[in-house]
């Protein structure tokens, strides 16, 4: 197709013909699909602030986890100002996910009030007076 044909196109042309104008068959892909052949060592954890005078470390794992002032809480936050299920931290898709679980004074990530978001390096989780450093490292290593 040469330039005067493609500028007599017409909206409705488009997504007919051949497979670079037909967007529609596109698919999603995971990072393991794309990095499949690399080798990456990865881990996360969050820095707690404001709970105890030092900061807390906590590592995190593959499945989820539950931030509240309730006892059965994976990470305990024992501050008036949370909720007892307060917010759920989740690994789906091979990214680390925060979502406010309906709690009385919500949940901020970088300052701005969220439902539920992805976690990227250092993003500042703040529940209440408590701010939580996300940390994440990936790491190539070798075959």
């Amino acid at each position: 197709m040469n330039e005067a044909e493609t500028s007599r196109l017409s909206p409705d042309d488009y997504g007919r013909g051949d497979s670079t104008t037909n967007l529609q068959n596109t698919n999603p892909l995971s990072r393991r699909a794309v990095m499949k052949h690399i080798v990456f060592h990865h881990s996360a954890y969050l820095e707690i602030n404001g709970v105890q005078p030092k900061p807390v470390g906590i590592e995190l794992h593959e499945k989820s986890a539950v931030l509240g002032r309730s006892p059965d809480c994976e990470i305990p936050l024992p501050v008036t100002e949370v909720s007892r299920h307060h917010a759920r931290i989740s690994y789906q898709n091979e990214e680390y996910h925060v979502e406010d679980l309906d709690s009385t004074n919500g949940t901020m990530v970088n300052g701005v009030s969220i439902k539920k978001c992805v976690l990227r390096n250092n993003d500042q989780i703040q529940i209440g007076e408590i701010t939580i450093i996300f940390v994440e490292e990936r790491t190539r290593q070798s075959k």
